[in-house]
């Protein structure tokens, strides 16, 4: 993978060999990503490997061949000696599998995109990190924590794999950082006992704030791509201990991730007359300084709280209804109102610099669905004065007079419930507590979703239940508010979160076991 490698080896090992992806999910962000890598128009497409794995899927069409895979093949991939053993176990394991060669076409796309391919179907979640270098995780973020620990963190490689969150929910790209960095160090301490410790090699994750694009199944072979975002914001989260040794190596690694998202998901590409991929803008690539910032971009949870709140009829009776058309203007009061809680969230807890490049609502869907040009305000436009904005409604209405709406879900069971509302909204009411501005209007709507479902949304959160940040941030740990807000700002941007205060009162327990000790030894 192009994780270290310089441009010119980058250019060289995309030409020769192209990029082994690994697809987490096989859902309609999963399938739509698997097409859209393989699609006729992709300059490495006949040599990238696209790879499909997923814990739930029932559809299994082929699986993928069965291949040795050497870590000298590549040399970037330098396994850290301390994982050698393990790694080779794990080998030797995932040859045992039994698999088959692919024989045809079985994935249909539509779209921007419109042809069949043939992803390969890994049998377990071992063999697709094994036969893999790029880790896109497209599953719903209840399954992340059980996919990270179970099928992740066990077989990720330091200096061989890079993994991308397509998107990052709940801070989960701290989770899987802080389990890695911990796996890693114990795996050295335990090679390397009595030897000063070196920088622990590095698993980059990219997060993203949304997917590439929004689509839908159609069946268990073909999906339907709606749209291409002209913008994903994404940040970078190091598993290195420290977290970078200086800024210089920081914005390499930055680089290079930039360099590879551009050349796998929008590379230069040569058109046939009649392909419809000349219309699609390329998706920018936006780095973000902080996860804050990954984190309070993604709007879809409370854009998917309003359309689902006032159209649950809809959905329970099985109604075919286009979701943008049917947000009146009184569910364009509530998102608006909503978006203001994010905003003002995000201004306690970014930097001016971080809240002025967060988008809006508006900001959101005319760069997710092209510029409203009714409403003469541009995707870059940001006028300070709300009243200045067309009413949301009405960029809706205006989305689905160009045909470019889609249809809202015909069934309660709905990610836009069960996967935004405990793993999206819950982040925004964390977050909201932590600095003392409190989400009212989100709070309220998770309890009112939580009567309608007759079940706790709030406790179904297992990632916030692990990191435990308000006992990480709580006030009381810090002297004054200038050094609790930058202990928040310093840690979206490097991935240190703070140690827990029964971590800070072990160290420091040890700490004064030594001193004791050393001060006994000492006396005659």
């Amino acid at each position: 993978p192009a994780t270290t490698a310089s441009s010119e080896d980058q250019d060289h090992d995309t030409a020769a060999g192209g990029y082994r992806v690994g697809i987490c999910g096989a859902g309609s962000i999963g399938l739509a990503m698997a097409a859209w890598l393989l699609r006729p128009s992709h300059h490495s497409n006949k040599t990238n490997q696209v790879m499909i794995w997923s814990p739930t899927w029932s559809f299994k069409p082929q699986a993928a061949p069965q291949s040795p895979i050497e870590d000298s093949d590549h040399p970037e991939r330098r396994i850290p000696p301390w994982q050698q053993e393990e790694t080779t176990q794990q080998r030797q394991q995932g040859q045992n599998q039994e698999s088959q060669t692919p024989t045809e076409n079985w994935l249909t796309v539509t779209g921007p995109v419109s042809h069949s391919c043939a992803p390969l179907v890994a049998q377990s979640g071992q063999q697709l990190m094994e036969q893999s270098d790029i880790i896109l995780v497209a599953m719903p973020a209840n399954g992340h924590k059980a996919l990270f620990d179970q099928v992740m963190i066990p077989h990720l490689q330091p200096g061989r794999h890079v993994v991308i969150l397509s998107s990052q929910a709940s801070l989960g790209a701290w989770y899987l950082q802080m389990q890695l960095r911990q796996k890693q160090q114990q795996q050295y301490d335990s090679h390397n006992q009595n030897q000063q410790h070196p920088t622990i090699p590095n698993i980059p994750i990219v997060a993203w704030a949304t997917t590439l694009c929004t689509a839908r199944r159609t069946s268990s072979t073909s999906v339907q791509i709606h749209t291409v975002r002209k913008r994903v914001d994404w940040c970078l989260i190091s598993t290195t201990q420290p977290a970078w040794e200086d800024d210089d190596q920081q914005q390499l690694v930055s680089q290079e991730m930039q360099q590879l998202q551009n050349q796998l998901f929008h590379p230069p590409q040569q058109y046939d007359n009649d392909n419809d991929e000349k219309n699609v803008t390329p998706t920018e690539f936006h780095l973000s300084t902080s996860l804050w910032s990954i984190s309070l971009a993604n709007l879809n949870p409370q854009n998917h709280l309003a359309i689902v709140l006032g159209n649950i009829s809809r959905m329970e009776r099985g109604e075919s209804w286009h979701q943008l058309h049917h947000t009146t203007p009184l569910l364009g009061n509530l998102l608006q109102q909503l978006d203001l809680e994010r905003r003002a969230i995000a201004q306690l807890l970014l930097t001016p610099s971080e809240y002025q490049a967060l988008k809006t609502l508006h900001q959101h869907f005319q760069q997710g669905f092209g510029s409203s040009s009714s409403s003469g305000i541009s995707p870059n436009d940001k006028p300070e004065d709300p009243d200045e904005l067309p009413h949301i409604s009405d960029v809706f209405q205006e989305i689905y007079q160009q045909g470019r709406d889609v249809l809202g879900p015909s069934s309660t069971d709905t990610r836009y419930v069960t996967e935004d509302v405990p793993y999206g909204l819950a982040l925004t009411v964390e977050l909201g507590n932590l600095v003392g501005r409190p989400a009212v209007l989100h709070a309220a709507s998770m309890q009112i979703m939580s009567a309608l479902y007759q079940t706790d949304f709030a406790a179904q959160n297992d990632l916030l239940k692990a990191l435990q940040l308000s006992q990480r941030f709580g006030r009381e740990n810090y002297r004054e508010d200038s050094s609790w807000q930058e202990a928040l700002r310093r840690a979206g941007q490097t991935g240190q979160l703070p140690s827990l205060p029964s971590e800070m009162l072990a160290e420091e327990s040890v700490e004064q076991t030594m001193i004791r000790t050393t001060s006994n030894r000492a006396r005659p």
